[in-house]
Formats: structure tokens, C-alpha cells, sequence
């Protein structure tokens, strides 16, 4: 629980109450605009949205960060109106979350809350004309577009064969992995996310893609041994993926040694294996925004412990951060990695 913030653990409190009223009363609610998106995508998918809808205004309320609500709102509208929902419908789920939260939070705690709805609304038509605006215009340098187009083909020889030209070493690599390996999966994520490839070809890019860039690096010698040792963990909700096993991989050829750890233990065993350990920097990561309550719960964690890891640096990364606003100094870390060519200062 964040104990400096009431609201949060008011939310909390009643967050299971809030979600299953909220749900039943958009079930129940008598709109041509509730009744044909019920139709459009059908229940399950919508109470899944309100599922996740919660956990990101739990975010926002925790870190009582607008931002993040107009981001998700953004992505949100994007992903939707590829699949041809009315976007007047989250105003209306918005409306019901809203009362279903005053029904069950103390009204002395409710000022913040109404200030985050209110950003929504007052920012409605700004956050549909900026998704749109995403949706028709994906900017992605020609060689990502080119690179992601091969992946969903499934054409590993070619992949190879781009990935191979552009790479001479390993720090050509960590710049063509940052600029063009980056979009094209974020490219491919979209594309499945709004349901113009199926998730088999999208598990089948990923797969292809691991293969070839670790053969390639697997070409790289090795750079001379640094006295640092890294920890790259994940979220207790996240296991690690592509991006984490090149990370790792393009640091030890740097010469890091480095533990991969998935948090998925209680806090204890995340604070015992960081003893054992004892590492010099700890680069903690998300994915998914609903998800940085954890990250900032694992360093408050360490620095309830400092006196075990007096030099101990914290690092944030991954793309549960992108477009906030100073992650570093929203999660209290000593560093936010953005791209894969920020590990070479490290």
C-alpha cells in the first residue's frame, strides 16, 4: 500500500467492489452505444477492458500522475477504432467507473479522483484526434516497415540476411537493434493488437527474430571483463522476453556479468537474491504502464534494505515507460534506460 497516499488505499480497499459494480452496470445500461459495442466486440472483451481500465487509474491515482491516464486513453481510442468501436463508449464507461468509485470511496478522499476524470473529459476530443492521428499515420523508418513486413512473412533466411548487413559488431548492433529492430516489432504489435495479423504470426516474428540476432551475436568475441555485475528483473506480473535476453546478451559481450531474474517471489526473496548477488546496478522492467506500481514497490523495497546495497544504482527501462514524463524521478531511480544504446554508458 502506498500509506502516504489515502486515496490509493481507499482504492484498493474497494477496487474488486468497484470492478464487478462497474461491469454489471455497463452490462445494464440502456445506450445504442453501450448495447453496440457489447455487440461489436462482445462481453468478455469489454469486461477485460474494465479489467484493465481499473489497474490503470489505480496507477494514476498511486503516482497521481495525469499522464498516464492520457496515454493509456490514447492507446486505448487507437486500438479501438480499428475495430470499429464508438469512442463516445469510454466516455460513457468512464461516466459508470466514476460513479462506482464515489459509491464505495470515502467522499473526503474524492477531489483527486474527480480531477482525474475531468482531464479526460476536458481532453476528449485532443485524445481522439491524436489516436486517429496514430492510426493513419504509424511512423516507422522504411527499413522497420521493411524488416517487419519479412517477419510476418516469416522469411527467417531474409531476416538474417538484413539483420546480418546492417551489424558488423556489436555496437553497429546495439544501434540497428535501437532504430529498427525496436519499431518493427512495435509495428508487429500493433498490427495483432488491432487484429490485421493473428497472434501465431506475431509469436512466430518474435521467435525468428530471438534466432537470428542471438546468432549474431553468438559472431561477436567478447570485450575484456568489467569488475560490474548487473540484475535485470522483471515485474512480479511480467516474465522476460525478447528485449530482456538481447539486453542481457549484448552486455556480458560488453564485458558485464549479468543475472536475469523474473520477480515473481514475495519481496523477501527479491531482497535475498539481491544480497546474494550484491550487483552494482539493478535495471528493473515493465512492459505494461498497469505494472509500475510493482516497479515502484521493488525499489521502495531497496531502499527499505539500503544499508545491504550501499552502491547499488537502480535503473528503470522497458516500454511501460514510454512517453511518461521523467520516469526517473517518478519512480525515485538513479537512471531510466530508453533505448538499448544507453547500456553502453552504463
Amino acid at each position: 500500500q502506498n500509506i502516504h497516499n489515502p486515496l490509493y488505499s481507499e482504492f484498493i480497499l474497494y477496487e474488486n467492489e468497484i470492478f464487478m459494480d462497474t461491469y454489471d452496470s455497463v452490462l445494464d445500461y440502456e445506450s445504442k452505444i453501450v448495447k453496440d459495442t457489447l455487440t461489436t466486440i462482445g462481453e468478455n472483451e469489454v469486461y477485460h477492458i474494465i479489467k484493465y481500465h481499473i489497474r490503470i487509474f489505480k496507477n494514476a491515482i498511486y503516482f497521481n500522475n495525469k499522464t498516464i491516464l492520457l496515454n493509456y486513453h490514447i492507446w486505448l481510442f487507437r486500438l479501438y477504432h480499428n475495430k470499429g468501436v464508438e469512442l463516445d463508449f469510454f466516455d460513457v464507461l468512464n461516466h459508470i467507473l466514476k460513479a462506482n468509485c464515489v459509491a464505495h470511496i470515502n467522499s473526503k478522499l474524492c477531489m483527486s479522483l474527480y480531477e482525474l476524470f475531468y482531464h479526460i473529459t476536458d481532453n476528449l476530443d485532443e485524445i481522439k484526434k491524436e489516436a486517429k492521428r496514430k492510426t493513419m499515420h504509424i511512423e516507422y523508418e522504411e527499413q522497420s516497415s521493411e524488416l517487419a513486413n519479412i517477419l510476418i512473412k516469416g522469411d527467417q533466411e531474409k531476416v538474417f540476411e538484413i539483420c546480418k548487413n546492417e551489424t558488423t559488431d556489436i555496437y553497429q548492433f546495439i544501434d540497428f537493434y535501437s532504430d529498427i529492430v525496436t519499431d518493427a516489432m512495435k509495428m508487429i504489435g500493433f498490427l495483432w493488437e488491432i487484429g490485421k495479423i493473428d497472434v501465431s504470426k506475431e509469436h512466430i516474428a518474435s521467435q525468428i527474430l530471438n534466432t537470428v540476432l542471438n546468432d549474431i551475436l553468438d559472431s561477436y568475441p567478447d570485450n575484456h571483463k568489467k569488475n560490474i555485475s548487473i540484475v535485470i528483473a522483471t515485474s512480479p506480473n511480467e516474465s522476460h522476453g525478447l528485449g530482456i535476453n538481447i539486453a542481457s546478451k549484448v552486455l556480458n559481450k560488453l564485458g558485464y556479468k549479468v543475472d536475469i531474474f523474473d520477480n515473481n517471489s514475495n519481496e523477501n526473496n527479491f531482497i535475498d537474491s539481491l544480497k546474494n548477488i550484491q550487483p552494482n546496478i539493478i535495471i528493473l522492467t515493465a512492459t505494461m504502464q498497469t505494472n509500475l506500481i510493482d516497479i515502484a514497490q521493488m525499489i521502495e523495497n531497496i531502499y527499505k534494505n539500503r544499508y545491504l546495497f550501499e552502491h547499488l544504482k537502480i535503473a528503470v527501462a522497458g516500454r511501460a515507460f514510454d512517453n511518461i514524463i521523467h520516469p526517473k524521478k517518478l519512480l525515485k531511480a538513479d537512471m531510466y534506460i530508453s533505448s538499448l544504446k544507453e547500456i553502453k554508458n552504463l
